[in-house]
């Protein structure tokens, strides 16, 4: 059994922490897991992100969805509550967008989600 008992200490900019952690999240890795990876040589492979948008666009509709439901319940004190979860679910959905977007960079030459520039 192998331990991996070293450190390898790197200096990032904030954007590329960022673009670094999106992407090993985007590939199911640890950010250790992913640069080891790509150090040895090996490419780890996102999912790609027309699934990505897809499941935000299809996320989206699901939100709408059970804030219809929950609004159907007349309890102000209940109502409150569910329109807090919600806000928070689209605040989510809003920072994933946001990744995602902050994503496209050089390598895409500014395209949108679709590959158009």
């Amino acid at each position: 059994m192998r331990k991996r008992n070293k450190g390898i200490n790197i200096r990032v900019t904030d954007k590329e922490k960022g673009k670094i952690e999106l992407r090993a999240g985007i590939c199911n890795l640890s950010t250790s897991e992913y640069l080891r990876k790509l150090a040895m040589g090996f490419e780890p492979r996102e999912l790609p992100r027309e699934k990505i948008y897809d499941y935000m666009l299809k996320l989206g509709r699901e939100v709408e969805d059970l804030e219809l439901f929950l609004k159907a319940d007349q309890d102000p004190e209940k109502l409150l509550s569910y329109t807090e979860a919600t806000r928070k679910i689209r605040n989510t959905m809003k920072t994933i967008w946001k990744l995602l977007m902050s994503n496209f960079d050089a390598d895409q030459k500014g395209s949108d989600i679709h590959g158009d520039n």
